[in-house]
């Protein structure tokens, strides 16, 4: 292709042909998004991590947007103790099933 000439027309098509296939993957990803929120309990180590604003020394209470349930519980988990859910109470049993297998797996 010269400088300063068009696109050709099959470029375009391809181009066309391949935007139904965003436009429904960027809404399915716009709709996965901030499902709900979680209330949470939160040290400050916590929320420091989970990069959210924490107020004070000790555990502080927070509403904390959440994607899916799935995705909710890996991110809470990988805070260790430093985070209790109370709310979803879905999400809350998923976390402390979570934390009783791993228990039982450690106890030796």
């Amino acid at each position: 292709m010269r400088a300063g000439t068009a696109p050709t027309p099959r470029l375009e098509y391809r181009y066309h042909r391949h935007r139904g296939h965003w436009n429904g993957y960027l809404a399915d990803f716009r709709a996965r998004l901030h499902t709900g929120d979680a209330l949470v309990r939160i040290t400050p180590e916590g929320a420091r991590r989970l990069g959210v604003t924490h107020m004070g020394d000790g555990w502080a209470e927070a509403r904390v947007p959440i994607e899916p349930i799935d995705h909710a519980h890996g991110e809470f988990l990988r805070l260790g103790a430093d985070v209790e859910v109370m709310a979803p109470a879905e999400l809350g049993d998923r976390i402390a099933e979570t934390a009783r297998t791993l228990a039982t797996r450690y106890e030796g």
